[in-house]
């Protein structure tokens, strides 16, 4: 599949990369619309030091439609439109445990710390956890 890939602090090519390999507990989604903000910015400048490492697929606002869905996925279904919440919470720290998934001490995103929806397939957990991250949009 092709992906932007930002292979170095302001550098991006498009790639040829390898499709996401679907986990029992994940969905396939096709991001259909992806946005750029100040963070995007950020990561393109090289700003989060150690934090992004390179090659990286931005990209942590986006929405698509449910390509496929894993084996044990059952409150998602194929071609549903969703949107997606790129927080990654380890569900293990105070902050997680008490529901504040945004104040996770070891939190991780989409398009940051692993690849994000630049590509023609991103593969996640639909619940990570306690955390509902991919949301139905209606028709």
């Amino acid at each position: 599949m092709k992906a932007a890939v930002l292979v170095e602090p302001e550098k991006v090519e498009i790639r040829e990369v390898p499709e996401p390999v679907l986990r029992a507990d994940e969905v396939l989604v096709t991001p259909a619309y992806a946005g750029l903000c100040g963070t995007d910015e950020h990561v393109h400048k090289g700003e989060f030091g150690s934090r992004t490492t390179f090659p990286l697929i931005p990209g942590h606002e986006f929405a698509g439609r449910v390509e496929a869905v894993g084996e044990e996925v059952s409150e998602i279904e194929v071609g549903e439109r969703v949107t997606v919440d790129p927080i990654l919470p380890c569900m293990r720290c105070a902050a997680c445990l008490d529901g504040r998934f945004c104040g996770c001490q070891r939190l991780k995103l989409y398009g940051i710390d692993q690849d994000g929806a630049f590509a023609e397939k991103i593969a996640g957990d639909p619940s990570a956890g306690a955390v509902k991250i991919l949301v139905k949009i209606a028709d």
